[in-house]
């Protein structure tokens, strides 16, 4: 989608995570705008809505892909998936 125009707007706890991205994402010629935010924090995503509305307008595809287990949850959630 960066290739395509789309700007990337990052959000995570861990700023070095995001820089990662950022600097994948410009290096095929995209842009990425980071913000580090909570986003279990409901009045915190409101807030960076309107600051990304605000500088960059409406949202056309929101994904969130946050969330987080150990090891050993992940291992018995991935054991329950499995044996049904």
């Amino acid at each position: 989608m960066a290739r395509e125009g789309a700007v990337i707007i990052g959000t995570d706890l861990r700023q070095d995570m995001l820089a990662e991205t950022k600097a994948l994402i410009e290096a095929g010629g995209g842009v990425m705008e980071n913000f580090m935010v909570d986003v279990a924090d409901r009045d915190a995503m409101f807030d960076l809505a309107a600051t990304v509305e605000k500088q960059h307008g409406p949202a056309d595809l929101i994904l969130n892909n946050a969330g987080g287990l150990s090891g050993r949850r992940w291992k018995k959630c991935k054991s329950m998936i499995s044996n049904g």
